[in-house]
């Protein structure tokens, strides 16, 4: 998100933007941005928008010539396994085991767990689920490098030029061409990705493979079950893994609502071009976030749901004090020394931010080394109920 909101005019101080907008731009996937690629491709603007559209279909053919190998080596693996004995444990976030080697890395192998390791391996189901993680990893990327081609600057002398590349000028020649491409775009990927990626965990798609043949049902909806079941997770799990299951399946597929709200986000900073609308409708968008996020409470724990909600409250506190240094910068009687305030403004949103990352991080690492589970299991009081015998011993020894 912080790099979503580093296409608005009211983004910050410079410091602030090139140390944490910028890289949380590339760190969320888009590495076209980087000067070198652009280098490389020998355009400012055209060259990295067309990679990246055409990125996802690069990776997916990646993928499939990856799978070649993997499918190879899990005949192998599972052949003869049905006379094995099965593991014990397997590694934590689909580590593999033989990197599981302390027992926080681990956990106990279920019946699902022994049937998948015994079973076929189903290539089909496991690239499905590559298809779906590439699409939702390089959505925040795509619908930048879509908005993009629509930013254009207010016009001088007559002619509106594109943002990101000011040597082009908009709605002339090429850039014609790019923005029917970029609205095909839309389309495809700025309205497409939620929308699959909702349906894959909601419901069932009406085609499926079944005795290698394609068969064509009804969609219906996902049981609250099949989310534990090992297919399911190998493939889905990052999608809905800490959203309560057994709710609407709204609340299974949040995840697509909160891509919906970087679109719309990404959309308000690349269309609207007053500064101060840009941030209003920015902050509605979250503010609304944050109250639908509150109300509805969409994880399976208390924790998840206040680390989500902070991080809203955060990325609206850095919009509001962006709006106050974009004001004090353009105003011709600022309210104080812009020096001082700019100073003032930049270390409390490296403050806000970093805290928000520290806490993340310390979160992730207690859930990763089962602290909360540990300290859960102290503090419960587990209750045996006695026989008569039991209850008679146990008063004799004054322990009730």
């Amino acid at each position: 998100m912080l790099g979503v909101l580093g296409v608005f005019k009211a983004k910050g101080t410079d410091v602030f933007n090139e140390v944490a907008s910028r890289p949380a731009e590339v760190v969320g996937g888009s590495f076209t941005s980087v000067l070198p690629i652009k280098c490389a491709l020998h355009s400012q603007v055209y060259g990295p928008f067309l990679l990246t559209m055409f990125l996802p279909f690069i990776l997916l053919g990646v993928a499939a010539l990856l799978m070649i190998p993997k499918i190879l080596v899990e005949m192998m693996m599972r052949k003869g396994r049905a006379d094995k004995e099965a593991p014990v444990f397997k590694g934590k976030v689909n580590m593999p085991r033989c990197l599981a080697v302390f027992s926080f890395m681990r956990l106990p192998m279920n019946e699902a767990d022994v049937a998948e390791w015994r079973g076929k391996f189903h290539a089909m189901e496991r690239f499905s689920g590559v298809a779906v993680f590439i699409a939702f990893t390089l959505f925040p990327t795509l619908v930048t490098s879509i908005a993009s081609m629509y930013n254009c600057t207010e016009k001088i002398e007559g002619v509106p030029y594109l943002v990101a590349d000011l040597t082009v000028k908009c709605y002339e020649g090429w850039h014609n061409g790019f923005i029917v491409f970029a609205t095909i775009g839309v389309v495809v990927y700025a309205i497409g990705i939620p929308l699959y990626v909702g349906l894959v965990v909601a419901v069932h798609f009406p085609a499926t493979i079944e005795e290698r043949s394609w068969r064509c049902r009804k969609c219906a909806v996902r049981s609250h079950e099949e989310y534990a079941t090992t297919s399911m997770r190998s493939r889905y799990a990052f999608l809905y893994n800490g959203y309560a299951t057994d709710r609407s399946r709204i609340v299974v597929s949040w995840e697509s609502i909160v891509m919906l709200r970087k679109l719309a986000v990404t959309l308000a900073g690349s269309t609207i071009k007053d500064p101060y609308l840009q941030i209003l409708v920015a902050l509605l968008i979250l503010v609304v976030s944050f109250g639908v996020t509150a109300y509805v409470q969409p994880y399976e724990t208390a924790f998840l749901n206040l680390l989500d909600i902070f991080g809203l409250f955060v990325l609206i506190f850095t919009q509001i004090l962006s709006i106050m240094y974009f004001y004090v910068e353009t105003a011709t009687e600022p309210i104080g020394n812009p020096k001082v305030i700019e100073a003032f403004v930049t270390a409390l949103l490296f403050i806000l931010n970093v805290v928000v990352l520290l806490v993340f991080a310390v979160f992730f690492g207690i859930e990763t080394l089962g602290l909360r589970e540990k300290c859960k299991e102290r503090q419960s009081n587990v209750v045996k109920v006695a026989t008569a015998n039991e209850t008679k011993a146990a008063a004799a020894a004054g322990t009730v």
